[in-house]
């Protein structure tokens, strides 16, 4: 194996010693290569400490663009650190305000926008927090971890309101709400897709993909479909299927078996017409969801670790194993702007809620906000 293996692990979001993938040659312990690096000319360095540790935000004095060729080349705006090693998952409040980061170091961060400061730790068990999602209304907070677990914080106060244990014993590798606000989604690498009832804090049903370990689930707009991505358990070890789902009845609406290796991010644009996969070492795909064919493909990264579209569905962004994070033209598949600042891989990407900035999560311990360029 080569040194992308690596790179998987952080996709997968999970302890490369607690993930038996197929083949076995890929359980090899994480390096310490993670280490930040940053460039300090010409910023004002600001630090706020947080339940005993130091956020830091380093704000960057402009917007920089470079046109090369068609496409814009993009620096960030700011850059946010404080988890101790990388980060794994990063998303936005409804209202833009906020920020929440799930890090290696087992913490999940909360983060106020228009400073960069840190302004909740939340700690569960020190397993590896993997994957945060806010509740469409913005009160709850979701939060997974190595361990299996799911915990729910008031967003608010950051008070803890309930822990959700998955039917699986393996890492949590995802969670995602409902567009109602009213379930929740968990996917687990080493057992099924669970549906909670966030109201009860229990399951309400259960996906099963026969020998398939998901990696990623993404809702429609409506809820009525739940789309997976992961990898399939079989004698060729290396097969990957995307999966989507009736989230009424729990039975498969359709299934697309045409990558060879896993499936570790999916999402849905706004309109619900497309959604979009990223593969490792197999770049992202877009698909119709009325139809299940493939509408584009882009060529960027290689591998996609995360994948968001923007709230008008214009756009789509990926994260690479490149260090970048890259914007496309969703209908064309054209690329419009290429960002670059980070010194590792790009673990998860996403915008605010009007579509301005994107966020941009990595595993060199920082994450980076971004002006969206506006245009085709």
């Amino acid at each position: 194996m080569n040194a992308d293996v690596d790179q998987m692990f952080a996709a997968l979001r999970v302890r490369a010693d607690a993930l038996p993938l197929d083949p076995p040659t890929y359980a090899r312990r994480r390096g310490t290569r993670r280490r930040l690096v940053r460039r300090l000319a010409s910023v004002a360095v600001a630090c706020a400490t947080v339940a005993g540790v130091a956020a830091v935000a380093i704000p960057l004095s402009h917007l920089v663009e470079d046109r090369q060729g068609n496409a814009l080349v993009v620096s960030s705006r700011s850059v946010l650190t404080g988890h101790t090693g990388g980060f794994n998952s990063v998303a936005f409040s409804p209202d833009g305000k906020s920020l929440a980061t799930a890090g290696v170091d087992g913490a999940v961060r909360e983060w106020d926008v228009a400073t960069g400061r840190a302004t909740a730790v939340l700690t569960g068990t020190g397993a590896q927090a993997i994957s945060v999602a806010f509740s469409p209304d913005g009160t709850i907070l979701a939060g997974s971890d190595a361990d299996g677990k799911v915990r729910l914080w008031d967003a608010a106060t950051g008070h803890l309101t309930n822990t959700l244990q998955a039917q699986s014993s393996g890492p949590v590798t995802d969670v995602a709400f409902s567009p109602d606000g009213k379930t929740l989604a968990t996917a687990t690498e080493a057992g099924p897709v669970q549906l909670w009832s966030v109201a009860a804090a229990r399951p309400t049903a259960t996906i099963t993909a026969t020998n398939v370990r998901i990696i990623q689930v993404a809702f429609s707009p409506d809820g009525k479909l739940l789309a997976t991505g992961g990898q399939t358990v079989d004698q060729q070890g290396n097969q990957s299927a995307v999966g989507l789902w009736n989230t009424a009845t729990g039975t498969s609406a359709a299934t697309i078996t045409r990558y060879s290796n896993p499936v570790i991010s999916v999402a849905f644009s706004a309109d619900g017409t497309t959604f979009a996969t990223g593969a490792f070492d197999d770049g992202t795909r877009l698909w119709s969801a009325a139809t299940g064919k493939p509408t584009a493909t882009l060529a960027g990264h290689g591998t996609d670790y995360g994948l968001a579209f923007s709230p008008d569905g214009k756009h789509l962004a990926t994260a690479g194993a490149d260090h970048r994070a890259r914007l496309w033209n969703a209908s064309t598949g054209r690329l419009v702007a290429t960002f670059t600042g980070h010194t590792d891989v790009v673990e998860g990407v996403a915008f605010s809620p009007d579509g301005t900035t994107l966020a941009t999560a990595g595993a060199d311990g920082s994450v980076r906000l971004w002006n969206v360029p506006t245009g085709p």
